[in-house]
């Protein structure tokens, strides 16, 4: 089998953190060594708990001179490592006894870069429940067009070690969102290895600091899912002129609140943002979907809300199954827009508050079946 080290960065969490390295110590198949690097918590109990464990051989603990959140502490950890693979694990969370079984018997069957395993997710009521990652893959026939949409590949992740070194380990500025970016810089559909078991507990809380800054993590995810599409030849440019037009309509519609952006399949688009005149402080956002993605539809209004959006506007297309889902979205739409008469004429039965619908007069926006499903973040 080959060499394993354990990652565990640490910055406070300290009445979960016994219960981590507890569980990093006592595997059944035992980890080469576990590296433990301190990110200057201000909590001293964290430091009182940490000097518990200097006395085990398998156990290196660090401490940083200085505070360098998330991806500074995992890459200063990456360092120090000597193993062919690395293993992450949260502070706050912890592994399944035989969590290093898990990954030694699947590395036996398929030799990979990026293992990733299922979780179980739990939360201080004591409720649980376990996430299967698989039926998201297999959605998508695709590890890789999966990976643009959802985190399947985080809990519980071990990574060759050379392969991360190659990208760089972890990028600066992607505190949060870290492993997503390393992920999707790393997998391809033949290098990545799903752990099908249940050996990582994964801690839901208030105090996590994944989804504290949103709207961060939402430049930052869209800004790498762009780039990828872009090296991969998917960038959708087909349908730029069509939303453009939209943009510049909205532009000149008197007492339009600006400084709007388009969730152009759930990616914000500041192309067309900048179209818009730049007066006004009411934040708008103009939703467009193709008809097999209708079901991000109400997870992207919220997120619009949770970032301060107060008009939020979902377009309509003229595809039965578009008009049947935007009959339904305009009960908690602010408004729909409809890209000319037969469209309006479809759907304004079935509104019941017609001061919703915005005529635009820009024809149907066409969207290929195959055209990748890029969407915001869960945060």
């Amino acid at each position: 089998m080959p060499s394993c080290s354990l990652v565990i960065p640490v910055y406070n969490h300290a009445e979960y953190l016994s219960q981590c390295i507890d569980s990093a110590v006592n595997q059944l198949n035992p980890f080469d060594e576990i590296v433990i690097v301190d990110d200057c918590s201000p909590d001293p109990r964290v430091s009182d708990i940490l000097e518990k464990y200097q006395g085990i051989s398998s156990i290196k603990i660090f401490k940083n001179s200085e505070n360098l959140g998330i991806t500074g502490t995992q890459n200063y950890a990456l360092s120090l490592c000597s193993s062919e693979f690395v293993a992450f694990l949260d502070c706050d969370d912890y592994l399944h006894r035989e969590a290093r079984a898990g990954f030694d018997a699947y590395y036996k069957v398929k030799v990979g870069d990026y293992y990733f395993s299922n979780r179980i997710e739990f939360n201080q009521s004591g409720m649980s429940r376990k996430v299967d990652v698989s039926s998201q893959i297999y959605e998508y026939n695709s590890l890789t067009e999966c990976l643009l949409e959802h985190m399947v590949a985080s809990h519980f992740k071990v990574i060759r070690r050379e392969t991360l070194l190659s990208i760089g380990g972890f990028p600066a500025n992607s505190d949060g969102v870290q492993d997503w970016v390393v992920a999707v810089n790393i997998i391809n559909d033949d290098n990545a290895v799903h752990i099908g078991e249940y050996i990582y507990y994964h801690r839901i809380h208030a105090n996590q600091t994944t989804g504290q800054d949103s709207v961060r993590y939402v430049n930052v995810v869209n800004g790498e899912r762009e780039r990828l599409l872009e090296l991969r030849g998917l960038k959708r440019s087909f349908r730029r002129e069509a939303v453009t037009k939209l943009a510049w309509f909205f532009s000149r519609v008197e007492n339009f609140p600006r400084g709007a952006f388009v969730l152009d399949e759930g990616v914000m688009e500041p192309w067309v943002a900048s179209t818009f005149a730049a007066r006004g402080s009411c934040p708008s956002a103009l939703l467009i979907y193709s008809p097999h993605h209708h079901k991000f539809i109400a997870q992207d209004f919220y997120l619009c809300r949770s970032l301060g959006m107060e008009n939020v506007m979902l377009v309509d297309r003229r595809s039965p199954d578009s008009i049947a889902t935007t009959r339904w979205a305009s009960a908690f739409m602010d408004h729909i827009v409809c890209l000319d008469p037969i469209a309006r004429l479809a759907i304004e039965p079935w509104v019941a508050d017609r001061s919703k619908l915005i005529d635009s007069g820009v024809g149907d926006i066409i969207v290929p079946s195959s055209a990748p499903r890029v969407a915001t973040p869960e945060i």
